[in-house]
């Protein structure tokens, strides 16, 4: 009837619902109640938590009686009464006293909700069953479990609201909390050259290079932290006053505001336990809108709308064949409040390996389709591209089903080596840390690797070196010599210009790099990081104001964009754009510009808006016509950026006569069984012009690499960005649409008994060898063996 209690465990247990605010201290109970019954299971939402609660249960009792189990870590003693896990990696089977199910509020998550939906409808201990969280759950609870017995926990300080701010103003024990990787370095600097120094703290660092940061602000080191919403889910910090830099965010499948109760988990930060705590806003952020009333009445009185709907997928899967396996997954929910969730990961993933024909045929196998979705299931920690993720996945199940069986130390080795050999900047040696994550997590599945406890050896001892690396860098990059009260270096003496260079007696302080100071780390280790960027600032501050003067006249600057999309003049980067209220109306986001006075910003800032806009015109003029049928249509084209889907206007097209699609030809305008493409503005001078506004609005994490051709291979570019630029993803290549369209009807042409012979022209459309062409054939449902073409299947 239902997944209720499916697994068969503890379908007698006590249901507990310990629900309220944050700074309540709800985990703090659920672990005295596990040590009280001595043994229990929790899990919880980021892999920082966890650590942090298996670090208090070592504490408490020892570690020889506590287990901790997340994607990239195991320790489980000889024989543990204690399991902390992610919520994802709970061991279900084991059978405990007591099982605990922390920040229960997240099943409303869109990539994530569906476990912890299973958790609660599941997850049983054989005594007790606590689920914690927001008091905004209570409603669905008890429409899905009405046994449960509610219990409320009350904030044990107040929480208040105080005017918006600049960073100048902010007060010691702060935590700014932005909502992009960007965005945070970029408030990180601003801080640091007006506090001295700042620690960071993201859901994607080690735990390692998190207790670091963190060592730095509870030491009083530095004062003031930058953060994502990692910080919201229970870390525990000594922080007084919260700040938002953003009110909104990228959830995984869209960017949205977000509402009261996110703000609340976020701003109940400040205070710990008696001690009160403020929040409220940057006065950047404030420009933008603020916070309302209402919200901020709702975060200071902890009252929220209930949560009516939750993301469910049923868990009881069937891999006695792929059409089954899908069946399951896709298994209506059992009641109104449970929403099927929308193209998680793991399930495009399957989707893209099947297309290949040596994964299909093995997944034709019971266990063999069991361990296809268990690959299809490694989380993509690194973040890129689905093209890159799906490819390694493929790699990694290729090698499983090989004769071997398993993925061999020297394979994995050599991806271990790679990542350790290359070294670069903070962003750099954060990307190798997450792939570190993959790799580590592969290591826990003892029937992968060939030797798995020196595969978890090496992932741990290079995510300490990396760990290690990348808190220097951050420290270097983030915190003064003298933050804290430490006694200042002495000042570099007879500085003086050459070229760009700044000169002192002692050798090069540094470069001036358009409108900042570049300081030599040499001179920071001599003079200290402060006095060095003081002298560079002193000695570069004229020359940054003539060279600003020069912008500020031109008529006409010629701006561009240079490979990572920041706007650029004289291949000066100045900024970069983000998402706004449309596509067509982005957010400029200003680099420090740091070497120009506050007013000269202001006007260059002005100034680069109003030749953004010239060039949204210039872009928009390419897509006008004369002709009064075709303006919807170009006014439709206009606003996706040129390429939209054909059934959003298929309602226009419908009423074209004759004469009206000879004006749409003539117009440039391509039209295909799917999308609408205008060919006036694909070229190149306008590739880097769209690519920039389609990744602001998408969120894209990763700059794209952008093709210099109507098709391209390999390109790591998401199942959003690649559309909404005007290619189709098929097989190893991303093609225009008007080419894609081009092979669709090449192929259909094909007549004549069964097996066609395979057609070779494309391949000079594509530029590609058969290998490639076949895979693409395929993506059109075509079917080739022994070198022949066969019709789709039927269905």
């Amino acid at each position: 009837m239902s997944d209720l209690y499916s697994l068969g465990l503890g379908s007698g247990s006590r249901l507990v619902a310990l629900l309220g605010p944050t700074n309540t201290g709800k985990t703090h109970r659920a672990i005295q109640r596990m040590i009280a019954l001595k043994g229990g299971m929790i899990g919880l939402p980021l892999r920082l938590l966890a650590r942090e609660v298996y670090s208090r249960l070592c504490e408490a009792t020892s570690e020889q009686s506590v287990a901790l189990i997340t994607g990239e870590e195991r320790i489980i003693p000889l024989n543990p009464v204690f399991w902390v896990c992610t919520v994802e990696s709970m061991p279900l089977q084991r059978l405990v006293p007591i099982v605990v199910i922390d920040e229960v509020q997240l099943a409303t998550h869109p990539t994530r909700g569906h476990v912890f939906t299973d958790r609660l409808l599941n997850a049983r201990g054989t005594k007790e069953t606590w689920f914690l969280g927001s008091d905004s759950m209570r409603p669905l609870i008890e429409e899905l479990l009405p046994t449960t017995e509610f219990q409320t926990a009350n904030r044990h300080s107040t929480l208040s609201y105080v005017p918006p701010m600049s960073i100048r103003k902010l007060p010691a024990r702060s935590a700014v909390v932005a909502f992009s990787m960007s965005h945070v370095y970029e408030l990180a600097e601003q801080i640091r050259n007006v506090k001295g120094g700042v620690a960071i703290v993201l859901g994607a660092l080690s735990p390692k290079v998190r207790n670091q940061q963190v060592a730095l602000f509870e030491s009083g080191r530095v004062q003031q932290l930058v953060a994502t919403d990692a910080i919201g889910m229970g870390l525990n910090l000594d922080i007084r006053h919260v700040a938002f830099a953003g009110l909104s965010k990228f959830d995984g499948q869209q960017h949205r505001m977000l509402d009261a109760s996110e703000l609340a988990q976020i701003a109940g930060r400040a205070g710990r336990f008696t001690k009160d705590g403020t929040f409220g806003l940057i006065d950047s952020c404030a420009d933008n809108g603020g916070l309302t009333r209402s919200v901020i009445d709702a975060i200071e009185q902890h009252s929220f709308h209930p949560v009516r709907k939750i993301w469910y997928r049923n868990s009881q899967l069937d891999f006695s064949s792929v059409e089954a396996l899908w069946s399951t997954l896709h298994k209506r929910p059992f009641k109104w409040c449970l929403m099927p969730i929308k193209d998680p990961d793991d399930e495009l993933a399957l989707e893209a390996l099947l297309i290949e024909p040596d994964i299909e045929w093995a997944a034709r196998t019971p266990s063999l389709l069991e361990l296809l979705w268990d690959v299809c299931r490694i989380p993509n920690f690194s973040q890129l591209g689905a093209h890159a993720h799906h490819g390694l996945l493929k790699a990694i199940y290729r090698r499983l089903i090989s004769d071997k069986g398993h993925l061999t130390k020297d394979w994995v080795s050599k991806k271990l080596f790679e990542l350790e050999q290359r070294d670069g900047g903070i962003h750099f040696v954060m990307g190798q840390l997450e792939r570190v994550r993959t790799w580590a997590y592969v290591a826990h599945r003892q029937d992968w690797v060939s030797d798995p406890q020196e595969m978890r050896r090496r992932c741990l001892a290079l995510e300490n070196r990396l760990s290690d690396r990348l808190h220097e860098r951050l420290t270097l990059q983030f915190i003064d010599e003298d933050a804290g009260g430490v006694m200042l270096k002495a000042e570099p003496e007879s500085v003086q210009m050459d070229g760009l260079t700044v000169q002192s007696a002692t050798g090069a302080l540094g470069h001036m790099s358009g409108f900042r100071f570049v300081a030599d780390s040499k001179a920071e280790r001599t003079f200290g990081v402060r006095q060095t960027r003081k002298a560079g600032h002193s000695a570069l501050k004229a020359q940054a104001e003539a060279l600003a003067q020069q912008f500020l006249q031109s008529a006409d600057p010629a701006l561009g964009w240079d490979d990572d999309l920041q706007l650029c003049w004289r291949d000066i980067p100045l900024g970069w754009i983000e998402r706004g209220t449309t596509l067509n109306s982005p957010r400029l986001r200003m680099h420090a510009l740091e070497l120009l006075p506050s007013e000269a910003r202001r006007l260059l800032h002005l100034r680069l808006e109003e030749c953004i806009n010239g060039m949204h015109q210039k872009f928009r003029s390419r897509l006008m016509t004369k002709h009064s049928k075709l303006k919807g249509l170009m006014f439709a084209l206009q606003d996706s950026l040129g390429v939209i889907k054909r059934s959003d206007i298929d309602f226009m097209l419908k009423g074209y006569k004759k004469s009206d699609w000879k004006w749409v030809s003539r117009a440039g305008i391509v039209v295909t069984s799917e999308w609408v493409m205008a060919k006036s503005i694909m070229g190149p001078q306008w590739q880097r012009y769209r690519a920039a506004l389609i990744a602001a609005w998408i969120s894209e994490s990763k700059v794209p690499s952008l093709p210099g051709a109507k098709c391209a291979h390999g390109l790591d570019w998401s199942a959003s960005f690649g559309p909404m630029m005007g290619f189709e993803h098929r097989g190893v290549m991303w093609i225009r649409v008007d080419i894609a369209e081009r092979i669709r009807k090449r192929l259909r042409s094909i007549r004549g008994p069964t097996p066609w012979d395979i057609p070779n022209e494309p391949m000079s459309w594509l530029g590609c060898g058969r290998e490639d062409w076949n895979a693409v054939i395929r993506t059109y449902g075509y079917r080739i063996r022994s070198g022949k073409m066969y019709p789709p299947k039927r269905h």
